[in-house]
């Protein structure tokens, strides 16, 4: 997946992850918390999980590492 944003504001690359998700997503995997995420963003911290457990079903992934894995591989 590129990461690049489309005029509908979902990322470039099939799994229909909004900008939002991608983000918060490749910020996670990064190793922030879900509460400096929050910070970061302006977003509350149930935001940002909830955002992360809808990335991850439309990854088809049960775990945070498995997610990262398809993010960056496309696989």
């Amino acid at each position: 997946m590129d990461g690049v944003s489309g005029p509908n504001g979902r990322v470039n690359g099939g799994s229909d992850l909004t900008a939002f998700e991608y983000r918060i997503l490749t910020l996670r995997t990064a190793g922030l918390s879900r509460v400096q995420i929050a910070r970061q963003l302006g977003r509350s911290p149930q935001t940002i999980s909830n955002s992360l457990t809808i990335a991850k079903e439309k990854l088809g992934a049960s775990t945070l590492m498995e997610a990262a894995r398809l993010l960056l591989t496309g696989r």
